[in-house]
């Protein structure tokens, strides 16, 4: 299932925000979207993604991709950002959610593409360095420019998993969620569950996009042609 955060008070808060911008048609199937493996109702509608990320100091909590690069945040600023979870020796269902998420961006219009962000955050960093994110996406035939592997640090980690209020006798498996920031890196959607809907994600994707001031505000005017 997937829908805009969770349940009860929390998703009555987001909806009074995001219906009267994005109508019904982001909601249609329904405002719930906790996944069997856990739970993601912790997260506030104002969780920023910088914050779920780094701790809010990507200086102390870097992040880094399959390819040995810095995540910095100044690549996800004015993005639509996809983020997943994932750990080098996941089960079948947390593959094939990976390998959906690597294809994510294939049909999306270019200039969507172009503002779409699409990463997968390790929560087994003791073991997923950047040498076996790098033979995960090999063998994966996982592109980077499509999907960035990321792993951080013990502590950042432990602190995504303490958001999401995923068990921790789960790990290393990663919760079956998928959590979509607007282009102002405030938590905009979340999917749960496999296998996930990617027609729909593409489509809310696109939807996020236009919404260049993020969730909660307008579309902004299209621009005069010149007399």
């Amino acid at each position: 299932m997937r829908g805009v955060l969770s349940r009860g008070g929390l998703a009555t808060r987001l909806l009074r925000r995001v219906l009267p911008v994005l109508g019904a048609g982001l909601l249609a199937a329904g405002a719930t979207s906790s996944a069997p493996g856990g739970r993601n109702d912790a997260l506030r509608p104002e969780t920023a993604l910088s914050d779920l990320l780094w701790s809010g100091d990507p200086v102390a909590a870097p992040r880094i991709d399959q390819s040995g690069r810095v995540l910095a945040p100044s690549s996800l600023r004015d993005r639509v950002v996809v983020l997943s979870f994932v750990s080098t020796d996941c089960l079948i269902t947390c593959v094939a959610r990976t390998l959906a998420l690597a294809d994510l961006t294939r049909d999306l219009p270019p200039d969507v593409r172009a503002r779409t962000v699409v990463l997968a955050a390790s929560v087994a960093p003791d073991r997923d360095d950047v040498a076996a994110l790098r033979r995960f996406a090999e063998g994966l035939r996982i592109d980077a420019g499509k999907l960035r592997l990321v792993t951080g640090t013990a502590a950042a980690t432990a602190s995504v998993i303490a958001a999401l209020r995923y068990p921790a006798d789960r790990l290393p498996e990663p919760p079956p969620t998928v959590l979509v920031f607007d282009r102002r890196g405030q938590i905009a959607m979340t999917y749960g569950g496999d296998p996930l809907d990617v027609p729909r994600l593409r489509r809310d994707i696109g939807v996020l996009h236009s919404l260049e001031d993020g969730v909660g505000h307008p579309p902004r005017p299209a621009a005069s042609a010149a007399p």
